[in-house]
């Protein structure tokens, strides 16, 4: 936490890392790295010491006011082996977090954003697995195979609006191009939009 946090709001942290735990299996190497402070998005410690799978930097500060940018995520280190995420860091806008806690969707915020960090949207598009057709324009869409045949297996088989998997072609830079589309997938967690009502991480996610 490079921002202080109060236990009540760092709680969601822990849970949605329990929750992401839960969802991938396996293992990767721990690896010994000496990073230099604010290598990431410029505000963190320098890292001179083992990461066990994956290290987050979590922020709490001013975006754009309320309602606006809730948040943002990325991975800022990439495993050399297998392209998976080793640093991150997450961002989270002082003016909605309240709100969020208040009305029971701070979760589901923290889950979302610990997504991206895992790669999610983040790495279709960096030429690592090239995992997204048609970026910036109309239809673009996810082309790995296990995210298809999820997609058909949770509802759409008979989806002809455009190729499958639909990703978000509207909206500005940070939720175009990098979630689901949510006039397709609705209210999914790893959509680009906070639906009212509980978005669930799906089996295509």
């Amino acid at each position: 936490y490079i921002t202080p946090t109060v236990p009540e709001r760092r709680a969601a942290f822990d849970r949605a890392a329990a929750r992401w735990q839960r969802a991938i299996y396996g293992d990767v190497a721990d690896i010994v790295v000496d990073i230099p402070a604010g290598a990431c998005l410029g505000n963190e410690p320098r890292i001179a010491r083992p990461i066990d799978d994956l290290l987050i930097f979590v922020t709490l500060d001013s975006i754009d006011g309320p309602l606006g940018i809730i948040g943002g995520a990325t991975p800022c280190f990439i495993r050399t082996a297998g392209k998976l995420p080793l640093v991150g860091a997450m961002v989270f806008d002082t003016a909605d977090v309240a709100m969020l806690v208040e009305s029971g969707r701070w979760d589901e915020v923290v889950l979302h954003e610990i997504g991206h960090v895992l790669g999610f949207g983040a790495l279709w598009h960096q030429n690592l697995f090239n995992l997204i057709v048609g970026e910036g324009g109309a239809d673009p869409h996810f082309v790995g195979g296990h995210g298809r045949a999820a997609f058909d297996r949770m509802g759409g088989t008979g989806y002809t609006a455009g190729a499958k998997v639909p990703v978000e072609n509207t909206g500005s830079l940070g939720t175009r191009d990098v979630h689901w589309r949510d006039s397709a997938l609705g209210a999914e967690l790893m959509t680009g939009y906070l639906n009212a009502g509980v978005n669930p991480l799906s089996v295509t996610t």
